[in-house]
């Protein structure tokens, strides 16, 4: 008797073990299986053209005119950010990042110019293609000041005003999109921007962002895999810069 019923135990254990082999292959295959995303061509006013791809299992940023990859992936959606000339990644969380690598001289021109406007939703419509969601902002600022000595002038807000589109079903949570964001200088709104036009201070209508391409795309697994035989470096201007460059950018701030 006792030992049938050791024999029916290790039955069940065996079934289990077998059971939980089955769960983890069938698991690993869904993971790494490539699924269906969505891959976008941008043009931003401050940072120039970028393909992006999106999908559940990451999004990349890669920059047409420089050699900067901008890398997430659940579940915790660091930035992985590396450059494919110097060879050099640099990861950090993405609450944490600021873009400083995209700032540079203009990037400090346009830092702060769609900070203070107001925002609302306007509502949901299509937009390059797919669902959208459309966010007007303004400013509260007045167009014209009156000095002292009663004459007039502009108040120095380079934004009057913008028609903000972002995507609305796009499975990526909102500190990822936020990263797409702070790379291109334009509103942390909650989903992957696809176009954004901007009123200035003289009344001219801009582009800002721009999406000139959105399809759907099976996307390999291998759009979203880490970097490897790169030199892992501490700070993210490591990535921007090569050795000569780096050394004569430290001597030109002594």
């Amino acid at each position: 008797m006792f030992t049938r019923l050791r024999l029916l135990n290790f039955r069940r254990i065996a079934r289990a073990q077998l059971l939980i082999l089955w769960l983890s292959a069938t698991n690993a295959a869904h993971a790494s299986a490539p699924e269906k995303g969505w891959i976008l061509k941008q043009k931003t006013g401050m940072m120039g053209e970028h393909t992006l791809y999106v999908s559940s299992k990451g999004i990349r940023v890669d920059s047409k005119e420089t050699d900067y990859v901008i890398l997430l992936k659940p579940p915790a959606w660091r930035v992985i950010l590396f450059n494919r000339k110097t060879k050099a990644v640099y990861e950090v969380d993405a609450e944490l990042w600021q873009g400083r690598l995209a700032f540079g001289v203009a990037g400090l021109a346009s830092a702060g110019r769609f900070d203070g406007l107001s925002r609302r939703d306007a509502g949901v419509c299509q937009d390059s293609g797919v669902k959208a969601r459309r966010i007007l902002m303004m400013s509260t600022h007045p167009t014209v000041v009156i000095r002292s000595d009663g004459t007039k002038q502009l108040d120095g807000q380079l934004v009057r005003s913008c028609e903000y589109f972002v995507a609305a079903d796009m499975p990526v949570p909102a500190k990822a999109a936020h990263v797409v964001q702070r790379f291109y200088k334009i509103p942390l709104a909650d989903g992957i921007p696809l176009h954004l036009t901007f009123v200035n201070e003289y009344g001219g209508r801009k582009p800002e962002l721009e999406t000139r391409e959105c399809r759907t795309e099976v996307l390999p697994a291998s759009i979203f895999a880490n970097p490897e035989g790169y030199q892992r470096v501490k700070r993210e201007s490591d990535v921007a810069l090569d050795a000569a460059n780096q050394g004569l950018l430290e001597e030109m701030a002594k």
